[in-house]
């Protein structure tokens, strides 16, 4: 697959497109609850653990504790699967991302 090189302003609409797409099913569109969080994992990732390890990566992710993640924690879990070595990414299908961004682009 032929990844775009993407400058850090496109990336973050294309993070901020992802996010908008999953936050609001359930409550506040500027938001994502735990089952957000889990959907945007399974589609995105191609399904996180079993539902402990979802409780445990949802508690890490809110760090003001409010039951939600908002945008900028979000960029945390961003940030964390970013920091993984390519060997791990391509278990994690990060592929899912580039070609969401890729999709993004071509409907401009």
């Amino acid at each position: 697959m032929n990844h775009l090189r993407l400058q850090p302003g496109d990336a973050i609409a294309v993070l901020r497109c992802i996010f908008d797409q999953y936050a609001g099913k359930e409550g506040d569109a500027k938001t994502l609850t735990k089952k957000e969080i889990t959907t945007l994992l399974k589609e995105q990732l191609k399904g996180p653990g079993n539902q402990a390890e979802i409780d445990e990566f949802f508690k890490m992710l809110d760090d003001d504790g409010d039951g939600v993640v908002d945008f900028n924690e979000y960029i945390v879990l961003v940030a964390s699967l970013a920091m993984i070595n390519k060997d791990a990414r391509e278990n994690l299908h990060i592929e899912a991302f580039y070609s969401l961004s890729e999709n993004v682009y071509e409907d401009k």
